[in-house]
C-alpha cells in the first residue's frame, strides 16, 4: 500500500511541477530557442529555480511521511523546537547525509546557475534552500541537522558546478546524464516541442 502511495505522490508531484513550469510558456518564443545571445529579461527567469526546488521539497516531505522514514509525525512542537533548541548532529544512514543531501544541494545550485544567479549566487541559493528545508519543512518532523546544513550546499555546489559545466558542453539529447530529474519533469508530460527545448536550454 505504501509503495502505491509513493508512486501516486511522485506522479502528482511531477504533474504539479510540470504545470508550474508550463504556466510560463507565454514568456518563451520558438524563434529564440536556439539563439545564444538573449537579453537578460528574456533569458534569465529568477523565479524558476525556487518554484522547481520547492516542488521537489514538497515531494521529499511527502515521501518521508508516507515511507515512514521521518523521525516522527508532523507536529507543531517539533517545528517550535527548531527555533528554540540548537540543531543536532543526526545519525541518518551515510547515503542520506553524505550522498542524497549533496545531490539535492547540487540540484539547487544547478537550477540557480541556469537561472542566471552566477556561481556565488547559486551557492547562496543552494544554502538558502538547505536552510529552508531544515528549518521550515523537515523541522515539522525532526530537529534541524547541523551536518546536513554543512554538507548540502558546500559539497552540493561543487557537484552542481561540475554538472553545469558538463551540461553546457553536451548535446541536448545527452542532458539526462547529468540532469536526470529535470529531464524527467519536462518529458513525462511534455509541453509543445519548442517550449520543451526552450526549458532544456534555459532551465
Amino acid at each position: 500500500m505504501k509503495s502505491f502511495q509513493i508512486i501516486l505522490l511522485m506522479l502528482v508531484s511531477v504533474q504539479i511541477t510540470h504545470a508550474q513550469l508550463n504556466s510560463f510558456e507565454k514568456e518563451y518564443f520558438s524563434s529564440a530557442v536556439f539563439q545564444k545571445n538573449h537579453s537578460d529579461n528574456d533569458y534569465y527567469k529568477w523565479h524558476k529555480a525556487p518554484v522547481y526546488i520547492m516542488s521537489v521539497m514538497a515531494f521529499d516531505l511527502g515521501f518521508l511521511l508516507i515511507s515512514g522514514m521521518a523521525d516522527s509525525p508532523m507536529r507543531l512542537s517539533n517545528f517550535k523546537e527548531a527555533f528554540t533548541k540548537p540543531p543536532v548532529f543526526d545519525d541518518d544512514p551515510f547515503w542520506v547525509n553524505y550522498i542524497s543531501h549533496p545531490l539535492m544541494g547540487s540540484e539547487s545550485y544547478l537550477r540557480g546557475r541556469e537561472s542566471g544567479y552566477g556561481w556565488f549566487g547559486s551557492f547562496l541559493f543552494s544554502t538558502a534552500m538547505s536552510l529552508t528545508w531544515e528549518y521550515l519543512i523537515e523541522s515539522w518532523t525532526e530537529r534541524p541537522s547541523i551536518n546536513d546544513m554543512l554538507v548540502t550546499s558546500t559539497v552540493g555546489s561543487l557537484i552542481g558546478e561540475a554538472r553545469h559545466q558538463a551540461k553546457m558542453r553536451m548535446k541536448m539529447k545527452h542532458h539526462w546524464f547529468v540532469d536526470p530529474l529535470h529531464t524527467l519533469v519536462i518529458n513525462i508530460f511534455p509541453p509543445k516541442r519548442e517550449v520543451m527545448l526552450s526549458f532544456s536550454l534555459r532551465f
